[in-house]
């Protein structure tokens, strides 16, 4: 590892220290100011940077995010504090950790010690001019010294028309990426416009998800606004999805994890954001990969590309209606098509008693799933139950059952099979899809 590692805004530099301890320092290199900022927070400093300041931070031993600069921020006659780009929508000088306002350059970190990965991606575009730069270490493989990972090139001069940012005054401010401009699955690939990024900054990353064609389109139906979440994480954008809102993310190559969402999300007076149901307890709108709190309609994959095995479980309960619906491909073994699993039905009018989730004001916001609610080993698959011939489906799961016949109900559920789809040119899911 580095003995230390610097960050400069035109010049981001990361340090490690003598016990293990992971500094980066920041300096400002560009001829105006830039406000600093981290999602999740990593501090609670001024994070004004003028011209050619130095700053040194000590990074948490274990962390994993996202740093940029905002610029061009000020504040209005009523205090509000706001930036051109980068902007947190938070109202004051500290992020409190909402997702940036693209686009951004972003340089992403995951923080092991004593291994740092680290990248600079234009995945959300660009607004400042960077440089990650080790000092010592190396490569976890031996291969050699910690290289400078970088995108100094004048993105101003070829960014394509379709992709400028301006401020209200119809000047340029920065460049948006191809995938957040035109929301669709080549915008997300190697196209010409990641070309264009990546002949001007041949160390930075211009595109989602590396080479994966693994490709997730979540669009939100519901007549309320979701929070996404997963776990493991699989990206950094904006989790918020108001209604009719279409995400498209690249899925990496290899990936086994959940997809949920979040309702009736906020944040207390002391900025602290919580969901009455899929909460992950973290306080912020980023969830970090904790697990949900139940109960949560879960969607689970296992990616290895090219083949994707995916379902619908209501064995952790259920809050929100969603369908899996798979474009193209075809089942791994068989020529049939890849088939479509969902639970699109209410169950709140068939939710036994027993099984109601509640908020603090008594109304209904979600079902459980008899295990979570009743603890008991018959329905929770557990101890003497735990064979595929003791786990038996049981009053409560053909109740759901009845209603969402292509979601497994019970933990030992294989009706309709986990299916294997390979080919697909996206997976689509869908919240509401009625």
């Amino acid at each position: 590892m580095a003995n230390r590692a610097l960050v400069n805004l035109l010049l981001l530099l990361l340090i490690k220290g003598a016990h293990s301890d992971v500094y980066f320092y920041y300096e400002n290199k560009c001829s105006y100011p830039v406000w600093l900022a981290a999602r999740p927070s990593v501090g609670d400093s001024d994070p004004e940077r003028g011209v050619e300041t130095l700053y040194i931070f000590p990074m948490p031993d274990q962390w994993s995010g996202s740093i940029w600069a905002r610029t061009k921020c000020s504040f209005n006659a009523s205090y509000y504090f706001s930036c051109e780009t980068g902007d947190c929508g938070s109202g004051i000088k500290e992020c409190q950790n909402p997702p940036p306002a693209l686009p951004v350059t972003l340089l992403n970190f995951v923080i092991k010690l004593p291994v740092v990965s680290y990248e600079v991606s234009l995945n959300h575009g660009f607004n400042v001019p960077v440089r990650i730069k080790p000092d010592g270490g190396s490569l976890i493989n031996g291969a050699g010294p910690c290289p400078v990972v970088d995108c100094i090139g004048d993105i101003a001069s070829v960014c394509p028309s379709p992709l400028v940012a301006k401020n209200r005054d119809g000047r340029y401010v920065g460049c948006y990426s191809a995938c957040d401009v035109f929301k669709n699955p080549r915008a997300c690939q190697p196209n010409a416009y990641s070309k264009t990024f990546k002949q001007v900054c041949k160390l930075a990353h211009t595109y989602p998800g590396g080479h994966s064609d693994i490709i997730f389109k979540y669009e939100n139906q519901c007549n309320y606004t979701v929070w996404l979440s997963a776990r493991p994480s699989v990206s950094d954008a904006d989790p918020e999805s108001g209604p009719g809102t279409l995400e498209i993310f690249t899925m990496p190559d290899q990936w086994t994890g959940s997809i949920w969402v979040r309702t009736k999300c906020s944040f207390n007076d002391s900025y602290y954001f919580s969901c009455e149901t899929g909460d992950c307890g973290s306080g912020t709108q980023d969830c970090q990969s904790p697990p949900p709190t139940y109960p949560v309609t879960l969607m689970n994959f296992d990616i290895k590309t090219p083949a994707v095995s995916y379902e619908v479980s209501l064995n952790h309960g259920h809050n929100v209606p969603v369908r899996i619906q798979p474009d193209g491909g075809s089942l791994v073994g068989g020529r049939a098509p890849c088939p479509v699993v969902d639970c699109v039905e209410d169950i709140s009018n068939v939710c036994p008693s027993p099984l109601v989730a509640t908020n603090k004001d008594g109304w209904y916001v979600g079902c459980y799933s008899a295990c979570d609610a009743l603890k008991d080993p018959k329905y929770c698959c557990t101890g003497n139950f735990s064979s595929p011939a003791a786990c038996q489906p049981n009053d409560y799961s053909k109740t759901f059952k009845q209603l969402c016949k292509l979601a497994h109900t019970y933990p030992h559920d294989n009706d309709p099979p986990t299916y294997k789809c390979s080919g697909a040119t996206s997976y689509n899911i869908t919240f509401c899809p009625f």
